[in-house]
């Protein structure tokens, strides 16, 4: 497993390790998509492997779980030999987003300012908004201007982060339960991570219990239901 811990942060504040430095993360993934695109690799005789990324050590179960995953491939292997996406329909959220990567998505009623990065891409469409690499911009005009430009990959950016937020409120919400806990990232509990095989989370509660499923698959199904004729709602009323 490869990866070290930085010293950017306090350690009282690091609950996870990312197994994987930057310099060789390729394309993340959620535990959902590791299971769809495993069953599509099979498909098409396809290689598929994706290494564990995010990880934690969970105190109650005394397992290292896994919320994120990384293609741990140089090349997708689901492009064909004319460079076209085999999955393209069913295709992980980050490359439904690519160029956009959003932080702080925040609730419509809010109307707090949100923040936009664009990918490093020389074919990507400028954004009409001042330059920084980082930009502070209203809710509704994030919307209205964006949508006609980027289409589904601006609906592809709100799901990425609408998924990416409901592995932040599941694990909140498992702590305040109780069923699992978070260990604060020291010396001792880096090497349970890497000494211990890491499951994902989904896998650990499907586990544990069984009658997970049904709310689990509940959730999954609303980020990817929400369409382009939602979000043009969303924009018509602000």
């Amino acid at each position: 497993m490869r990866g070290r811990i930085g010293k950017e942060t306090p350690p009282k504040t690091r609950y996870g390790f990312m197994a994987i430095p930057p310099s060789q993360k390729t394309i993340g993934l959620f535990e959902w998509e590791v299971s769809l695109l495993r069953k599509k690799a099979e498909e098409f005789s396809l290689s598929f492997k994706a290494m564990p990324d995010a990880i934690f050590w969970d105190e109650v179960s005394k397992i290292p779980l896994v919320t994120l995953w990384n293609l741990d491939h140089d090349n997708c292997p689901f492009l064909s030999t004319r460079n076209l996406c085999r999955v393209h329909t069913q295709k992980p959220l980050i490359c439904q987003a690519y160029p956009l990567r959003a932080f702080g998505i925040v609730s419509a009623e809010s109307g707090a300012p949100i923040s936009i990065e664009l990918a490093d891409c020389p074919n990507v469409v400028p954004l009409p908004f001042p330059k920084e690499r980082l930009m502070m911009i209203r809710y509704s005009t994030f919307f209205q201007e964006l949508v006609p430009i980027y289409g589904s990959t601006f609906l592809g950016m709100l799901r990425l982060d609408g998924a990416s937020k409901f592995i932040r409120y599941t694990l909140e919400n498992l702590e305040k339960e109780g069923i699992i806990k978070r260990a604060i990232l020291r010396k001792e509990v880096l090497k349970a991570i890497l000494k211990n095989k890491p499951i994902g989370l989904f896998e650990y509660l499907r586990k544990m219990y069984p009658d997970i499923e049904r709310i689990l698959t509940k959730n999954i199904e609303e980020i990817y239901e929400f369409s382009l004729a939602d979000l043009k709602q969303m924009i018509k009323k602000r």
